[in-house]
């Protein structure tokens, strides 16, 4: 059986898993940011793991860190909200940011 290098595996991990936290919640520069009417939350927690689905043995697709923020859905579902297709978050480690509708 042929052996692979892991280095390079973990490295190229390592640099896909930032990709996705910038895209999940890195500075947004578009007019959905400032607009009052789009909910936009800020994360409490030290690590927040976004999830697949809302469930917690839904598959962990990315991680947000405390203090960072991302536009979301309106959507609660059984604790989680969502922020986009196929990415969901625990609600009770989120906060609205202040100004944002997210009822």
């Amino acid at each position: 059986m042929a052996s692979f290098p892991k280095r390079p595996l973990l490295i190229g991990g390592a640099v896909a898993g930032i990709g996705v936290l910038y895209l999940l919640g890195g500075p947004q520069q578009d007019a959905a940011a400032s607009d009052p009417n789009q909910c936009r939350i800020t994360v409490t927690a030290d690590v927040l793991r976004v999830r697949a689905a809302p469930a917690l043995n839904a598959e962990i697709v990315g991680r947000l860190t405390q203090g960072q923020q991302t536009n979301a859905e309106k959507v609660v579902q059984d604790g989680f909200r969502k922020i986009d297709d196929k990415h969901w978050v625990a609600a009770d480690f989120t906060q609205t940011v202040s100004g944002h509708d997210c009822g």
